[in-house]
């Protein structure tokens, strides 16, 4: 993550998402690197197991962007 600027990191499941956080966090990346930063829903909130809901919480808190793919899962959140 040091090597070049980024215009995009991004995940979309919950555990990577946390995953991706995390790391930041621990390579003291996570500010400079907070703008670029971009999640992706896919699916109704109800549909994830309530492990990768916890995760999402999490990884929503700390990404600056958030895209859904659809209405529903806009709505679910």
């Amino acid at each position: 993550m040091d090597a070049t600027d980024y215009d995009v990191v991004h995940a979309h499941v919950p555990h990577m998402g946390l995953l991706l956080i995390v790391g930041l966090f621990l390579m003291r990346r996570f500010a400079a690197l907070r703008s670029s930063l971009v999640y992706t829903v896919q699916d109704s909130f109800y549909d994830y197991k309530l492990r990768n809901q916890a995760m999402m919480v999490l990884a929503l808190a700390f990404f600056k962007r958030v895209i859904f793919c659809s209405q529903a899962a806009f709505d679910s959140l």
